[in-house]
């Protein structure tokens, strides 16, 4: 029988981490390859975070990178656009298009991404957006939340990456376009002033700003009031009975 091609895809994120290790347990006989699209805009701890992670799966991760930008502020300049109705230019082009790219070698193929159990709707979007991915969701088909994922990694000695410990919900970008909430960019403004502040002089340059109020109203990030909490939403690290479950077949 020909062993299958799958692509578990690495974002270093907690759900990642864990679908990759699931992954290379699942499909033994499978030609199993983790790989991660690198975004300079990243935090750096996220590459410590990775190298931890190669000596959990025990095989190093595919490196992948943009051609034409060379991190997610040069796209957001040449292109003149943030986000919107067209979606983030960003993850166009730092991630979609070196994964395509990619792919063209590795079709047909499998690919695995970090949808936990909670996001059953998000990877019906994406099967719906995406109909000629062939997708495999582990960790919906293992029952595992995002607390979940992230109590595996601590009982696997695991540090999380930094942005979780800042208080971060996801381990994306130090300045998300796609992030709306007044308190996500007050912790930005806390956390990474420097990025916040070239954000805030972007948005204007552009005409567009990424944070909204309540009522969906717009809130350029240069009038962020100075004392607006800086939101903690974080899931807290826990572990159901789904994990003992993922970390007996991991251990197989």
């Amino acid at each position: 029988m020909t062993a299958r091609r799958i692509v578990a895809w690495f974002s270093a994120g907690a759900a990642s981490a864990v679908a990759a290790k699931l992954t290379l347990s699942r499909f033994p006989d499978d030609e199993v390859v983790i790989a991660r699209c690198i975004v300079a805009n990243e935090d750096a701890d996220n590459n410590r975070f990775a190298a931890d992670c190669e000596r959990w799966f025990g095989r190093e991760i595919v490196n992948l990178s943009s051609l034409d930008y060379a991190d997610c502020w040069e796209v957001w300049q040449k292109r003149r656009y943030l986000g919107g109705i067209q979606g983030a230019p960003c993850t166009v082009e730092m991630k979609k298009a070196p994964r395509q790219i990619f792919e063209r070698d590795w079709d047909p193929h499998i690919q695995v991404f970090g949808f936990t159990a909670e996001e059953g709707g998000r990877a019906a979007r994406f099967k719906a957006q995406n109909p000629e991915v062939r997708m495999a969701n582990v960790l919906i088909d293992a029952g595992l939340s995002k607390g979940d994922c992230m109590g595996m990694l601590d009982r696997a000695g695991i540090k999380l990456p930094a942005q979780y410990a800042r208080g971060f919900a996801n381990n994306n970008c130090t300045t998300c376009v796609k992030a709306r909430g007044r308190g996500y960019w007050a912790l930005v403004r806390k956390c990474h002033p420097a990025d916040f502040a070239r954000m805030a002089a972007l948005s204007r340059a552009i005409g567009w700003t990424p944070c909204r109020d309540g009522k969906g109203n717009p809130v350029w990030l240069d009038e962020l009031p100075a004392n607006y909490p800086p939101q903690d939403d974080s899931p807290a690290i826990e572990c159901s009975i789904m994990c003992h479950l993922a970390e007996q077949d991991m251990a197989a």
